[in-house]
């Protein structure tokens, strides 16, 4: 026997039916949805301000297990330019040369220590040679070069300044320096001329000071004139009369 429904019966279970269908297709579109699978992977890529530099950013490794290149090491700095300890250097003195080492300093050679000579010279004509010899038991120094006035003259004889030599004479005890005087001029050119018979010495200190003065005879009459002088101390007669 066929069992009728009222229509208000008949449509709720048709609603019901399409209720349970549309939630049916939701459900299973869900879980094809979540059966997916979802891929994080990256990879790490050059920066274009530097090739082959990496972009520090992005993380180290990627999923995939793949590491960046490391970055470049840097270059070496350069070597100073500076001479290594125990080599020369072409700018620096040496130890022990001249730049380095200070002249001894001992007392003027003079009256209280060294003696006075003066003598006749074959060559070169109208010269005397002048001589001081250190008398002391210690070094002394023969400073500059030595004041000369011939008999009662006023002023000193000139002096020739390119005699000058290049460190002051040095004598140890019983040692000798050396000036040459020339006397007149060799052509008769001087004026103011007259016959002399003696000479004073005056001896000078290391800042120039006038020390004593001693007067020595002259080996006989000499000529003198406006052009007379007299040398620097030398270290050796030869020295002294190449003037």
């Amino acid at each position: 026997m066929e069992m009728k429904f009222p229509v208000a019966a008949r449509a709720s279970v048709a609603a019901s039916a399409i209720t349970l269908a549309l939630t049916a297709t939701a459900c299973g579109g869900s879980a094809n949805q979540s059966g997916k699978s979802v891929s994080s992977s990256f990879t790490a890529t050059p920066t274009a301000a530097s090739p082959g530099a990496f972009d520090t950013t992005s993380p180290t490794p990627d999923v995939a297990g793949r590491t960046p290149p490391s970055l470049p090491t840097p270059e070496a700095l350069p070597t100073a330019p500076y001479a290594s300890p125990g080599s020369s250097s072409p700018n620096a003195p040496a130890l022990g040369t001249k730049q380095n080492v200070k002249q001894p300093s001992f007392p003027p050679c003079s009256e209280a220590n060294s003696k006075l000579s003066v003598d006749p010279v074959a060559r070169p004509l109208n010269h005397l040679l002048l001589t001081v010899t250190n008398t002391g038991t210690t070094a002394c120094n023969a400073y500059h070069a030595p004041l000369l006035r011939f008999d009662q003259a006023v002023e000193a004889i000139q002096i020739l300044a390119s005699s000058q030599p290049q460190a002051v004479v040095t004598l140890a005890p019983g040692a000798s320096a050396y000036a040459a005087i020339n006397t007149s001029s060799a052509d008769g050119g001087g004026t103011g001329a007259f016959m002399a018979g003696q000479v004073q010495v005056t001896s000078v200190d290391g800042i120039g000071s006038a020390g004593a003065t001693t007067t020595l005879r002259l080996p006989r009459p000499t000529h003198v004139d406006s052009a007379a002088f007299a040398t620097y101390w030398q270290g050796s007669s030869t020295d002294a009369l190449a003037w």
